[in-house]
């Protein structure tokens, strides 16, 4: 399954090759405003995976479809990474992790619920009707994005 990528080299003395992975109904330009933090010490591949990204289809929903995305991404990645993944790319850097531990170095996820892929409802289902409070869950995403990862990545840097 084609998936696209942009590879960003270290500015810096490499320390660690780090995958972002986006998560559902996004692309690879939600991690920008955290690559000045990462890029003096990681080599950064970035990917806009299928039916997420403008004019990639569908990944889809069967076990094959997901083994053909699982291995178009470990074809376009370094042999071994740290995955990063927020949301969806959290759920597929798990899946990576458990079918070849032996490329990921370390997973990171951010906003990844597993409940949804038990129960197979999605972050929509949790409203049926309109929620005044629907943008503060937004804002929650985004605090665990912009605050929490960045401490986490730069812990992750002092142990490699």
């Amino acid at each position: 399954m084609p998936v696209h990528l942009e590879y960003l080299p270290a500015t810096g003395a490499i320390q660690q090759e780090l995958v972002l992975l986006h998560g559902w109904g996004c692309n690879r330009e939600v991690w920008r405003p955290l690559l000045m933090l990462l890029r003096p010490w990681a080599n950064i591949t970035l990917l806009d995976l299928p039916g997420c990204a403008p004019g990639l289809s569908s990944a889809g929903k069967n076990e094959a479809e997901l083994a053909g995305l699982l291995a178009g991404i470990l074809a376009c990645c370094p042999e071994q990474a740290v995955y990063v993944g927020w949301s969806l790319g959290g759920q597929l850097a798990i899946e990576l992790a458990v079918h070849e531990p032996q490329r990921v170095l370390a997973v990171v996820t951010v906003c990844s619920n597993p409940r949804f892929v038990a129960t197979g409802d999605d972050y929509g289902a949790l409203f049926v009707a309109p929620s005044p409070l629907l943008h503060f869950w937004s804002l929650g995403v985004e605090i665990q994005l912009y605050l929490l990862l960045p401490p986490l990545l730069l812990g992750l840097r002092r142990l490699g």
